[in-house]
C-alpha cells in the first residue's frame, strides 16, 4: 500500500483510523485541568509540549495517553521543533523497510515490510 498513508485513499490498510484526536478536547480530565489551569504565556505552552515530548507529562488535553513507541526515535527533533514554538500534534518516524513484526514501528501481517516518510504537524502562532 506505499505509498498510500494518512491523507490517502481511506479504503487502504495503510489509512488506519484517523480518529481526529487533535480536534476533541479533553480538558474535564483531572491531569488536563491541573497542567492547563495556570497557563499564562505562549512560553508556558511550549513548555507543556515540550514536558510531554519528554514524558513529563503523560497527556495533552485532546490526547490522553503518552508518544507512541515509534516517537521516540525522534524525540530529539520533536523537542527542538517545540522548543522553537511549532506545536507538534501529530508525527512519525521515517522507516526503510523494516519488518512488520518489529516492535515500535512495525504493523501488519507476518512477513511484511514497514515504509514511511518522516512528518510532523503542528499548531503555531502567526508572531
Amino acid at each position: 500500500d506505499f505509498p498510500n498513508g494518512r491523507w490517502g485513499d481511506s479504503r487502504s490498510p495503510a489509512f488506519g483510523e484517523c480518529d481526529h484526536h487533535h480536534t476533541r478536547l479533553l480538558l474535564g480530565s483531572r491531569v488536563g485541568k491541573t497542567v492547563w489551569a495556570n497557563v499564562n504565556s505562549v512560553a508556558e505552552v511550549i513548555s507543556i509540549f515540550r514536558k510531554y515530548i519528554r514524558g513529563e507529562i503523560k497527556s495533552l488535553p485532546w490526547f490522553e495517553s503518552s508518544l507512541a513507541a515509534e516517537s521516540k526515535l525522534i524525540t530529539e527533533k520533536l523537542d527542538k521543533i517545540n522548543s522553537l514554538g511549532f506545536l507538534t500534534i501529530n508525527s512519525q518516524p521515517s522507516v526503510h523497510g523494516v519488518p512488520s513484526t518489529e516492535q515500535s514501528v512495525g504493523w501488519g501481517p507476518v512477513g511484511g515490510y514497514v515504509y514511511q516518510k518522516e512528518y510532523v504537524e503542528f499548531f503555531c502562532s502567526p508572531w
